[in-house]
């Protein structure tokens, strides 16, 4: 079941009740977080994560928070989007 969706420019994150990921659409910066960065035409689910409370999409960048309030992020980090400190 899914209980949440979330929008970037040209992709989409769904959050399903059991904290899974799936992602589709463009991921041309690695938005996607599949370790690649191809475009995804169905929903891909994300196996590098744990259990996941809540998604969010900027333009070409993916923020996931798991049940241990840790982020995780992915995509375009150009300016420092990601937070990664670089």
């Amino acid at each position: 079941q899914i209980i949440s969706v979330a929008c970037g420019e040209d992709f989409s994150l769904c959050l399903a009740s059991t904290g899974t990921v799936h992602a589709f659409g463009g991921n041309g910066y690695g938005q996607l977080g599949l370790g690649h960065n191809e475009t995804q035409s169905k929903p891909t689910g994300i196996t590098r994560l744990p259990f996941i409370t809540f998604i969010s999409c900027g333009g070409v960048s993916s923020f996931c928070i798991d049940e241990n309030q840790n982020l995780w992020a992915t995509g375009r980090n150009t300016d420092g989007n990601l937070g990664l400190g670089h």
